[in-house]
């Protein structure tokens, strides 16, 4: 039985897995390969953005683990040294998110039993209020008892840059998903919001032995891999090849779509108050960045001993105008409109306004080039 302690807030027989990887290329140069955006201080002075979802879960979870890479691992360890309820997996390598929150949920299931209750938060989700977050989060382990619950964001706007959820609409806080969708064209985002679909954050809260038997039914393959990986000692060199046969795919695909065909899966919409941002271009980063004087948005990002400047530009008339400087380098920009400029020690990157999804291919151009020292 979960029930909630009124007293501290804790969900008794919750456990939150926080998958912590991907490279952030959309945010590249700031998101390097060493230190991707999760590491980073992007949406508080002194804190990742890891350790503010950690923060975040510790309130209403019993544990938190944290699953990443093993070139990510010691910084990881690092940063959550502080929290003593957070454990931190390494993955031999990066085999998607099913692998990776599967295994957790698995090694889970086997500490706590079948009944135990997890849930997955991304690692580089950005919330305005934590309060309000905290409660939807209650609320879907409440309806989690017999189905998979995600946590949908309602849309301020139309976006190409996140998948869709078309929920059964009803009135009440959780609702039965109908489909997932995926990354849509601007079109059809405009469709899919006027006709009330949610965003899909992928935040999902279920029973660890409704996982396994969605997974059983789906990739009884992947399924039995993951109960198998779950009893051994992760850095025997059996675990490293048990794990790299396993399946490479998204949980979306294995499990919440073909769960949503069965309706095994339900909604809790979360508010635009919540002020959720999955900070994954560098207009998302400006919105979540307070606005300076005069239209500017100015956020001074400093680690590692490094000044890194966003600024939006300035428009008069019919010109815009961005000045940006790092104490040594002076940068102006005279009729590019609305642009990103960002500095770093060895890139200056600039970037109109609506093309901040495609920074990501200057990253693939690199990777492919004799410069990839700059990843």
């Amino acid at each position: 039985m979960i029930f909630m302690s009124e007293l501290i807030g804790v969900i008794e027989n919750f456990h939150a897995i926080i998958p912590a990887g991907g490279a952030g290329t959309r945010l590249w140069p700031l998101s390097r390969r060493e230190k991707p955006k999760f590491l980073l201080p992007l949406n508080h002075p002194d804190k990742s953005m890891l350790q503010c979802t950690v923060e975040r879960l510790l309130p209403v979870a019993e544990s938190v683990t944290v699953v990443t890479g093993k070139k990510h691992y010691d910084a990881v360890v690092a940063q959550v040294l502080r929290y003593p309820q957070v454990n931190v997996i390494a993955e031999p390598s990066a085999r998607d998110s099913m692998a990776a929150i599967g295994y957790a949920a698995e090694v889970l299931r086997n500490r706590y039993g079948d009944d135990v209750m997890v849930g997955s938060f991304a690692a580089d989700h950005a919330i305005t209020d934590v309060a309000l977050f905290q409660k939807c989060v209650r609320t879907a382990v409440e309806a989690a008892q017999d189905r998979i619950v995600t946590l949908g964001i309602i849309p301020d706007a139309p976006s190409t840059a996140y998948g869709y959820i078309k929920p059964v609409f009803s009135t009440g806080e959780v609702q039965e998903v109908e489909r997932f969708v995926e990354k849509p064209d601007v079109f059809t985002a405009a469709s899919f919001v006027q006709q009330g679909y949610l965003w899909n954050g992928g935040i999902f809260v279920m029973l660890a032995s409704l996982l396994k038997r969605v997974l059983d039914r789906h990739h009884p393959q992947l399924s039995a891999g993951l109960t198998a990986l779950a009893r051994e000692d992760f850095s025997a060199p059996e675990f490293v090849a048990c794990w790299e046969r396993l399946t490479k795919i998204a949980f979306d695909y294995a499990v919440a779509e073909p769960a949503a065909a069965e309706g095994l899966v339900a909604v809790v919409p979360l508010p635009a108050r919540v002020g959720w941002s999955d900070v994954g271009d560098f207009a998302a980063l400006g919105r979540v960045q307070s606005a300076g004087l005069g239209g500017v948005a100015l956020a001074e990002l400093a680690w590692d001993g490094q000044s890194v400047q966003l600024l939006d530009s300035v428009s008069e008339g019919d010109e815009s105008r961005v000045f940006a400087t790092d104490g040594t380098r002076l940068l102006v920009s005279v009729g590019l409109g609305a642009v990103h400029a960002v500095i770093t020690e060895d890139v200056i990157l600039i970037a109109p306004l609506e093309a901040a999804q495609q920074v990501k291919q200057v990253v693939e151009l690199l990777e492919n080039s004799s410069e990839s020292q700059f990843l």
